[in-house]
C-alpha cells in the first residue's frame, strides 16, 4: 500500500523524507513544505465574529491596506486560500470568510437558500465592517455568492476575482445527484461515512475532480477541508439540501448588474464548471478577462498559487490602490 503523499503541521518531516527518499517531483515537495508554512500562519491569525442577521459569522484578517473580501466555495472554508495569501503577501487588508456551516462559522438549519442567503449575509458582512470600497475573490459557490453580493452593492465592489464557479444554465450532474442523497434519510450519518474512505473521495463521486493531481488530496487539504466534515455531518447535508439550483439561470441577468471588472481563473481540466463554457460566460459579459492554468481542475489556486497570484497582483493593484478606500463608519 503506498503511503499518502501530503504535508501537515504534524507530519510535514515525515511527508518530506517519504517524497525525497521514494524520488518523488520535486514540485511536490516545494508545495509540501510551502503549503505547511501557510497553514501555520493561518491559524495563527486570530478568529472574529460579526454577527449579520441570525447568522454568526467567523473570519480572519490578514495585512493591511485597501480591503479584499474572500469568499469559499463548497465543501471548502476560509483556509483553503492559505497558500495563495502568502503568496500574494503584504499591501492589502484581507478578510476572509467562512460561509455557513464551514471553518468557525456554525451551521444555521434556518437557511432555506443556500446561495442567496450567503450573498445577504455577504452584503451584510462588508456593511458590519463598514467597507466603502473593496475587492471580491470567490471561488465555486462563492464565486456566485460574490457576484450577487456585486450586483447589489455596485461601484463599491471595485474588482472581482473568480475562481472556477458556476456557469450560466448549467448545474453539474455531480452537484444534483449529491444533492438529492443530501435529502434522503440518514445523510448526515452516510456522507462522513463516504468521505471516510479514501478510494471514494480520489473517485469522480468524491474529489476526484478537484485537482490534476490527486496526491494533493492528502495531507494539508485533507486536515483543513476533509477532516472537518468527517466530524460533522452538517457541514456537508446542511447547505447541499440548501442549494436552489435554479439560480444558475439568472446568472446573466447578474452579471449585466456588476459594475466592477472581473478576472476570471480557470482550472483548464476542471470536469464541473468546463472550459469552453467558462470562455462563453466570459465573452458574453462586459469587462471581463479569462485566464488559464491547463493542468489544473476545480482547485486551480491550491495547485498554482504562484501563477494565480502573478494575475491577481496588477488586476488588484489597478483597480483598488486608486480608489483610496475608507471605512464608512467605526
Amino acid at each position: 500500500m503506498q503511503p499518502r503523499v501530503g504535508c501537515s503541521k504534524t507530519s510535514s518531516a515525515g511527508s518530506l523524507a517519504y517524497l525525497q527518499g521514494n524520488g518523488r517531483s520535486r514540485r511536490v515537495q516545494t508545495r509540501c513544505a510551502r503549503m505547511t508554512t501557510a497553514l501555520e500562519r493561518y491559524r495563527r491569525a486570530p478568529v472574529r465574529r460579526i454577527r449579520v442577521g441570525t447568522l454568526d459569522l467567523a473570519f480572519r484578517t490578514f495585512g493591511s491596506g485597501p480591503p479584499v473580501v474572500w469568499v469559499h466555495g463548497f465543501p471548502q472554508a476560509g483556509v483553503t486560500y492559505r497558500g495563495l495569501l502568502d503568496e500574494l503577501g503584504t499591501g492589502y487588508t484581507h478578510h476572509v470568510l467562512d460561509l455557513p456551516g464551514a471553518g468557525d462559522t456554525p451551521w444555521d438549519p434556518t437557511i432555506r437558500d443556500f446561495v442567496t442567503e450567503s450573498a445577504a449575509a455577504l452584503v451584510g458582512f462588508v456593511e458590519g465592517l463598514g467597507l466603502a470600497s473593496f475587492a471580491l475573490v470567490g471561488h465555486d459557490s462563492g464565486g456566485s455568492i460574490a457576484r450577487i453580493a456585486a450586483a447589489r452593492l455596485r461601484s463599491r465592489a471595485r474588482a472581482l476575482v473568480l475562481f472556477n464557479t458556476e456557469l450560466p444554465r448549467h448545474v453539474p450532474l455531480l452537484v444534483r445527484t449529491l444533492r438529492f442523497a443530501a435529502k434522503l434519510p440518514g445523510a448526515r450519518w452516510l456522507f462522513p461515512r463516504l468521505l471516510a474512505s479514501r478510494l471514494y473521495r480520489r473517485s469522480p463521486l468524491g474529489f476526484g475532480g478537484f485537482f490534476a493531481d490527486p496526491a494533493l488530496l492528502d495531507g494539508d487539504y485533507h486536515e483543513t477541508c476533509v477532516a472537518p466534515l468527517l466530524r460533522d455531518g452538517n457541514a456537508t447535508v446542511g447547505p447541499l439540501r440548501a442549494f436552489d439550483l435554479t439560480f444558475v439561470d439568472r446568472l446573466e441577468e447578474i452579471h449585466r448588474r456588476i459594475e466592477a471588472p472581473t478576472l476570471c481563473i480557470w482550472g483548464g481540466q476542471d470536469p464541473f464548471f468546463p472550459l469552453p463554457r467558462a470562455r462563453a460566460m466570459v465573452r458574453q459579459w462586459p469587462n471581463a478577462r479569462l485566464e488559464v492554468v491547463e493542468r489544473a481542475k476545480l482547485l486551480v489556486y491550491e495547485e498554482a498559487p504562484a501563477q494565480v497570484a502573478a494575475w491577481m497582483r496588477p488586476f488588484l493593484a489597478e483597480h483598488l490602490h486608486e480608489a483610496a478606500p475608507r471605512a464608512t463608519n467605526g
